[in-house]
């Protein structure tokens, strides 16, 4: 189970909690699911459990456009760093870059609000 204090940037900036995604998949640029032999590059999306207006499930592109093998290992780090960090009580943010070919993870911890 994932903690309430950690949220994850989707690629436009958009703060997703880990708790409301319901499935991670490699999508199309049409928006279609992607297979390992799909053409063209792919990105890791977050479906969320909440229907948009056309009765699809809500999701976030949390990656900019990749090839398909470099899509499934940033989904397979992420499931890994969410297991890492679920349990955390420090407020943290949780973003993906990839910077000349080496995935980038980048966990910012916000500082609890002090007591007055």
């Amino acid at each position: 189970m994932t903690s309430q204090h950690l949220w994850l940037a989707d690629v436009d900036g958009n703060l997703i909690q880990p708790s409301a995604i319901t499935l991670l998949t490699l999508r199309s640029k049409y928006g279609e699911r992607a297979r390992p032999d799909t053409p063209q590059d792919v990105t890791l999306h977050a479906e969320l459990g909440v229907p948009d207006d056309d009765g699809d499930l809500h999701t976030h592109a949390l990656t900019p456009p990749l090839p398909y093998a470099g899509a499934t290992e940033m989904r397979k780090q992420l499931v890994q760093l969410l297991a890492r960090l679920g349990g955390t009580e420090t407020p943290a943010i949780i973003q993906v870059s990839l910077q000349d070919n080496v995935i980038r993870w980048t966990v910012d911890r916000l500082s609890p609000p002090t007591e007055a």
